[in-house]
């Protein structure tokens, strides 16, 4: 595991509830502040909000796998 993930901060963000379906900039501000990348426990996935952090991610196939 990746010190990037097991550093992870954890935010309990409803991504899909009314107020942040109709403005979900905060929550994306929360998590881009928060680290490179965030645990979302409500969903058990992590989130990358910084645009070189997801970019790197994407570089990144061979460590950043899906679980199953």
């Amino acid at each position: 595991m990746s010190t990037l993930i097991a550093d992870a901060p954890a935010l309990d963000l409803d991504l899909f509830c009314e107020e942040s379906l109709r403005d979900p900039f905060s929550n994306y501000k929360a998590i881009r502040d928060a680290g490179p990348a965030v645990w979302l426990p409500r969903y058990s996935v992590y989130a990358i909000g910084r645009f070189y952090d997801v970019q790197a991610a994407l570089r990144a196939n061979d460590q950043l796998i899906n679980g199953e």
